[in-house]
């Protein structure tokens, strides 16, 4: 049969066939349509069918099919329907499937796949049918899902999901059916975005931790459903706050107003927008404290004894924007903190935190606030910190961090204060630091800097204070542009190998300086 050069459609459904699908088909370069589905097919599909570049239509459901779906079924770029239903495929759901771009129908219930749904497969702009119930799958439902404009129907029904539900699938608004039912990890309100979904005609909830919002607009647009069936919230989800560490239940019910913890329910968490638990004595966390606070904004957990924090902790604060944890015994950054999209200010100074500082830090983009200062980090500062485009302060003092100050900090082109002080950086300041045109505070002070002061300095005309002292093997006159920062009002260079020239000009605005400390040059 892989000889049929010429074939473009084969049709063998429902002729109880066994054996193997055989790997010659994969020569059939003109194939457009291939329809095995209801026989009794065993073994693996083979990969060799990803070599049908003219396939738009593949059909194997209710067979004997076992192993992983081959990644090679990826290159199928005018596949438009793909029908893997009733087998026994294992393994996880391959990335690859992502790049079927004329993909509209895409199947794979009722099989043994694991792992988590691909982020890749939110990039299927023409699909309707997005099926993958009765599998093993875990983790979170992916956000990305959301941009699947098209979609009409999206069954994730009896597998092992959890988390939350994402905003994001209010925006698919030609979805019709949406299947949730029996993953009994999911849990929390339905996202309030979801009453956009105004052509949905079937939505099971059911066996799940997901609960309906019970504000008049979300059960209204509930109610207009055909077919529905799930639990609204109550307050029997509120007992859930009574089991947390005493300081945070006791916070929570005194921000609702409710005289008990029971009486606690996820309106009331999801409104919350801000938590201080500041000088609680805390020791440790559990996983679930701040669990259902979706709508936080603010937490601050300063001055407390804090040495690690549990896994899944952040997991829903999705909207979390400040955050913290200043004063505490943390010995390393939880890198859950990398997962929290929205953060701008980030606080961690005076821990005992060692080690590098990670370069993932350099993911988060929306940061204006970073401050690691007062631990023991080491190494050398991440260049990675430069994609920080709107870091406003970025505070690294009192560590003992080492190597050259990256020349990479000058692209941050928003920063007002920049504290390297008391580590052991070495080496020349870099000119790049010339580019800080709206920095008022430098404090490189404390170091083992060395060379002479770059001219580009001069170009910080809304400098304020400018402490380089202690850095002994600074050397040289300072450059005669540094009269130009007319706003500076402290400025320290004592205890270096740096003087002040000594021309009228400079020292007229040298003793302009309100505050200054340093030695002239010798005659």
């Amino acid at each position: 049969m892989g000889n049929l050069s010429n074939l473009t459609e084969l049709w063998l459904f429902s002729n109880q066939l066994v054996g193997e699908i055989p790997t010659e088909l994969g020569n059939l370069s003109n194939l457009t349509y291939l329809d095995i589905e209801r026989n009794r097919l065993g073994g693996v599909i083979p990969k060799e069918l990803g070599n049908l570049s003219n396939l738009t239509e593949l059909w194997l459901f209710s067979n004997r099919l076992s192993g992983e779906i081959p990644a090679a079924l990826g290159n199928l770029s005018n596949l438009t329907t793909l029908v893997l239903w009733g087998n026994q495929l294992d393994g996880e759901i391959p990335t690859e499937l992502g790049n079927l771009s004329n993909l509209a129908y895409l199947d794979l219930g009722d099989n043994q796949l694991s792992g988590r749904i691909p982020t890749a497969l939110g990039n299927l702009s023409h699909l309707t049918t997005l099926a993958l119930h009765s599998n093993q799958l875990s983790g979170r439902i992916p956000a990305a899902l959301g941009n699947l404009s098209n979609l009409t129907t999206l069954s994730l029904r009896i597998n092992q999901l959890d988390g939350e539900i994402p905003a994001e699938l209010g925006k698919l608004s030609n979805l019709e059916v949406l299947r949730l039912e029996d993953n009994a990890s999911l849990k929390g309100a339905l996202p309030q975005s979801l009453t956009g979904l105004t052509d949905l005609t079937q939505f099971y909830f059911h066996n799940t931790g997901l609960c309906a919002p019970l504000d008049a607009a979300f059960q209204t647009w509930l109610q207009g459903i055909e077919e529905t069936n799930g639990s609204n919230c109550g307050v029997e989800l509120g007992l859930s706050v009574c089991d947390r560490t005493d300081a945070v239940r006791d916070a929570i019910v005194a921000l609702v107003s409710v005289s008990n913890c029971s009486d606690v329910t996820l309106e009331h968490l999801s409104a919350i927008n801000s938590l201080s638990l500041n000088d609680a004595s805390l020791t440790e966390l559990k996983a679930d404290d701040f669990s259902d606070l979706t709508g936080l904004t603010t937490l601050s957990l300063t001055g407390n004894r804090l040495s690690s924090l549990p896994d899944g902790l952040f997991d829903d604060l999705t909207a979390l924007t400040w955050l913290s944890l200043t004063v505490n015994q943390l010995s390393s950054i939880p890198s859950e903190l990398f997962t929290l999209p929205n953060l701008t200010h980030l606080y961690l100074w005076g821990n005992q935190l060692d080690g590098e500082i990670p370069t993932e830090l350099g993911t988060l983009s929306n940061l204006t606030d970073l401050d690691l200062g007062d631990n023991q980090l080491e190494g050398h500062i991440p260049t990675a910190l430069g994609n920080l485009s709107n870091l406003t302060t970025l505070s690294l003092h009192s560590n003992q961090l080492s190597g050259r100050i990256p020349a990479a900090l000058g692209n941050l082109s928003n920063l007002t204060t920049l504290a390297l002080h008391n580590n052991q950086l070495s080496s020349r300041i870099p000119a790049a630091l010339g580019n800080l045109s709206n920095l008022t505070t430098l404090s490189l002070w404390g170091n083992q800097l060395d060379g002479e002061i770059p001219t580009e300095l001069g170009k910080l005309s809304n400098l304020e204070i400018l402490w380089l002292n202690d850095n002994a093997s600074l050397m040289g006159a300072l450059p005669q542009s540094l009269s130009g920062l007319t706003k500076l009002t402290q400025f320290y260079f004592n205890n270096t190998g740096l003087c002040a020239p000594l021309d009228a000009a400079f020292q007229t605005w040298l003793q302009g300086i309100t505050d200054h400390s340093g030695s002239n040059c010798s005659g």
